[in-house]
């Protein structure tokens, strides 16, 4: 078989607590390879992965046992949740397959072990062709592919909260591996897994999102870290809109605190009505089917006042919806897994199960001055989008024009 080491090794971070980037790698002999560099470590043609654990149990505040325990969850979680995607599927020799494959533990890593689980432990090598792990949370590295079969091994990495290896961050809550009884080690797994199955940073899955873990690890946001979080599914086969039933700003807010000037308005502005006023909030939210926009003020001696702007009553357009891959590989030149034709893709989907859902209506501002039809997108995660016409110009993404 044979089997190429890649020049250059993928590294998927989970949440970097300082500024680094995503993505590092160290060389060997040959050029560097990318295109293929976040593909699922293991398709179909993979029976049987051996995976191994070792953990330093004094500074992750987490025993072996109850590390293996938390590692076969998320192995299972993720399991589950592509078999479940698959049974959407047509599936041809064409098709990928994720998640098919039976997880074996070994006692000890070797040279055959496919997924190595370390939990606070690096070997001398990994000190020194990763970059500065302190500033990680955890990191999924794919060491070895072959590409003619599309099959990789490496390890995941969780840093320790404690000892030398110890993750280092502002607000990073102390000893956070054992507490909330181990589920911060659940989450970080989770979203590391993601990485083996091909799923890259801000997909369209919630837990792969850049700032999913981070908020969770901080001391100052832990009531989003709660079982039934965890225990949604992201399949997402026939969504109900019949009705929004949570309020959710559609854009971040944008304030005017502004002394001795005059505010500068954004396309946004225009677009919705929304008057400048200094020390005004806008919020944009969808709510039953409709989008509001409103305006917050708050004087000096005044207390704080909502007042509407305007309103679109929204209807769902049922033949725009769109179904998003969760994943996707890249053929190699050399890969025996999937037949080749001449001029066919080399890039193959995988799980299609986040289905983007359209609405359409027309936006009236409360003064009568606008009347605009509007379409906004909607995703299971992730902001709305919204676009329209301002002066004969097609905006696609309101919130992306200034």
């Amino acid at each position: 078989m044979n089997q190429a080491r890649l020049s250059q090794i993928t590294v998927s971070s989970l949440v970097s607590l300082l500024t680094l980037t995503a993505h590092a790698g160290w060389t060997s002999g040959g050029g560097q390879i990318s295109g293929d560099s976040h593909n699922p470590w293991f398709l179909q043609n993979t029976s049987e992965v051996h995976a191994c654990l070792e953990i330093d149990e004094a500074n992750m505040g987490q025993s072996r046992a109850e590390a293996k325990a938390w590692t076969e969850k998320a192995l299972s979680y993720w399991q589950r949740q592509l078999a479940e995607a698959r049974n959407t599927q047509k599936v041809t020799e064409e098709t990928v397959q994720l998640g098919t494959q039976t997880i074996v533990f070994d006692e000890a890593c070797s040279d055959v072990t496919d997924l190595r689980f370390q939990f606070g432990v690096l070997t001398e090598e990994q000190k020194t062709k990763l970059p500065d792990t302190r500033r990680f949370v955890g990191l999924a590295v794919r060491t070895d592919y072959d590409r003619q079969t599309l099959r990789g091994k490496g390890f995941i990495y969780i840093s320790p909260h404690s000892g030398p290896l110890a993750m280092q961050g502002r607000d990073v809550t102390p000893e956070i591996w054992s507490k909330y009884e181990g589920i911060p080690l659940y989450v970080a797994l989770l979203h590391e897994l993601g990485h083996v199955y091909g799923l890259k940073d801000n997909s369209p899955v919630f837990l792969m999102q850049d700032n999913f873990l981070e908020g969770l690890l901080k001391q100052s946001s832990h009531e989003g870290l709660t079982g039934a979080v965890l225990a949604e599914s992201f399949i997402n086969h026939e969504p109900d809109f019949a009705k929004f039933t949570h309020t959710f700003p559609l854009f971040q807010n944008f304030c005017f605190v502004v002394e001795g000037g005059t505010p500068t308005p954004q396309l946004k502005h225009e677009f919705f009505g929304i008057p400048i006023v200094e020390g005004s909030c806008a919020m944009i939210d969808l709510k039953d089917r409709a989008l509001e926009v409103t305006l917050g003020l708050r004087g000096k001696d005044t207390e704080k006042q909502n007042i509407s702007i305007g309103r679109a009553e929204l209807t769902e357009v049922p033949e725009l919806a769109e179904w998003l891959p969760v994943s996707e590989v890249v053929l190699t030149p050399e890969q025996r897994v999937f037949p080749t034709r001449p001029h066919m893709s080399m890039t193959r989907t995988a799980a299609e199960v986040q289905r983007l859902t359209y609405f359409k209506g027309t936006y009236r501002s409360e003064d009568g001055k606008i009347s605009r039809p509007i379409t906004v997108r909607v995703a299971p995660w992730g902001l709305p989008v919204v676009s329209g016409v301002v002066n004969g110009e097609l905006i696609s993404d309101i919130d992306k024009e200034k």
